[in-house]
């Protein structure tokens, strides 16, 4: 079940409470190094099990680079 990934990405994206700012975050690809915060985020789930759990999903991530 990958909702609880999903959803950390979204709390990073959108918190909530006293917390109105999106996490600074830092994207590693091997060497290449990016940080930035979420800009938009969006999940498309293609694969479920019996119970109707997420197996398989797209992440389409947009990151803004911050200083």
């Amino acid at each position: 079940d990958l909702r609880s990934e999903a959803d950390r990405l979204e709390r990073w994206a959108h918190p909530g409470g006293a917390e109105w700012l999106p996490a600074r975050l830092l994207f590693a690809w091997g060497h290449f190094r990016f940080r930035g915060v979420i800009e938009s985020l969006r999940q498309d789930w293609i694969r479920f099990d019996a119970s109707g759990a997420p197996l398989r999903g797209w992440v389409d991530l947009v990151l803004r680079r911050t200083n």
